[in-house]
């Protein structure tokens, strides 16, 4: 797996991280 792959997974999980906290934590989290 290269290096982009790599990032690409790390921010989706960061993204679907918020996703799922922005629910309850609202939109302050940024």
């Amino acid at each position: 797996m290269n290096d982009a792959m790599t990032n690409t997974g790390i921010r989706w999980l960061e993204w679907s991280d918020w996703s799922n906290c922005s629910e309850s934590c609202g939109s302050g989290v940024q």
